[in-house]
């Protein structure tokens, strides 16, 4: 069992609802705020409940071709603009997804979804 302080590497697989990054240790599910799809990233454990856990990265190791810095100078204290270090191609991907999400398990109905327009 993962305890709270404990290290691991990972790799993100994919997002949550909100946009926050998830891999798996040891089969159990890590959600990691800022960890973009296909990142690898030392991360401590920070809580763990039953079947599931959250992390925090400590260091990213392989960097996303997605990641862009920031352009909010308080955007790690304020939490308004979580996706702001993703470029604006992985946000249209994880909205786009999140709408096909939804229309699935709310609905039940596999819809295509438009892309995004850009502005």
């Amino acid at each position: 069992m993962m305890e709270k302080n404990e290290r691991y590497i990972a790799t993100a697989t994919g997002y949550s609802e909100d946009g926050t990054g998830v891999t798996r240790i040891n089969g159990i599910v890590i959600f990691v705020p800022g960890l973009l799809n296909g990142e690898e990233a030392e991360i401590g454990i920070t809580k763990m409940k039953k079947n599931y856990g959250y992390g925090r990265i400590i260091k990213i190791l392989k960097p996303s071709i997605h990641r862009i810095d920031p352009i909010c100078s308080v955007y790690k204290q304020c939490g308004g603009c979580q996706l702001q270090h993703m470029d604006s191609n992985e946000q249209n991907t994880l909205k786009e997804n999140k709408v096909k999400d939804c229309f699935h398990k709310i609905a039940g109905m596999d819809v295509e979804v438009q892309p995004i327009i850009k502005v």
